[in-house]
């Protein structure tokens, strides 16, 4: 019996490690989209009442989806400057590497011989 509740609880524990990051990476995500979405509300509030024209719901979403997508593919773009480098570093230093997780995320990495080989970290 002892043998079955250990495989019980590795195993939800196993799924729940799997589980939390996606969770947080979808709820951060929700959050984007909805901050993307309040700042786009002047500009659909402008469109229905100056302009008498519908903006569907799913228009909106998908321009906040897009914006984001954009912004995502800027930053990656700058930080493979060498300006944007230097700058991500300073940032990862002095803020990013105070946080536990990201030391935890760092540690698989620093012992491979190049760093090019880490695929989540530059």
């Amino acid at each position: 019996m002892t043998r079955f509740r250990n495989f019980l609880i590795t195993t939800f524990i196993g799924g729940f490690v799997v589980l939390l990051p996606l969770a947080i990476f979808f709820l951060l995500i929700k959050l984007l989209i909805d901050i993307v979405i309040g700042l786009l509300s002047p500009l659909t509030n402008l469109i229905k009442n100056e302009f008498n024209l519908p903006v569907p719901e799913y228009l909106v979403s998908s321009l906040a989806v897009a914006i984001i997508v954009v912004i995502c593919f800027l930053i990656g773009l700058t930080i493979k400057t060498q300006v944007g480098r230097r700058s991500f570093r300073h940032i990862e230093r002095t803020y990013l590497l105070r946080l536990p997780s990201m030391v935890s995320l760092r540690k698989p990495c620093s012992n491979l011989p190049a760093r090019k080989k880490c695929h989540f970290l530059m």
